[in-house]
């Protein structure tokens, strides 16, 4: 115990840590009739893509309603 506080910005990673970016729809509450992940896996570095068939919880505050990832229709919201 030293009594300094460990933030999550303190913490050191090796020079395997993967990063994530989370694609969004332009169309609100729109169908989602496919997803084509082939030209993002095409991509030099791309390890993965996830996608709502590959999370199939749910998640929620209060209660737990609401799809990991969208599945059949884009979010409403958006945060910009």
């Amino acid at each position: 115990m030293t009594g300094a506080a460990q933030f999550t910005d303190d913490t050191q990673f090796g020079s395997g840590l993967l990063y994530a970016r989370i694609v969004r729809s332009p169309y609100p509450h729109a169908l989602i009739k496919r997803v084509d992940a082939s030209r993002a896996l095409a991509v030099p570095g791309v390890k993965a893509v996830v996608t709502g068939a590959d999370t199939p919880g749910f998640i929620g505050l209060y209660l737990k309603d609401r799809h990991i990832f969208c599945t059949d229709r884009c979010a409403m919201w958006a945060i910009r």
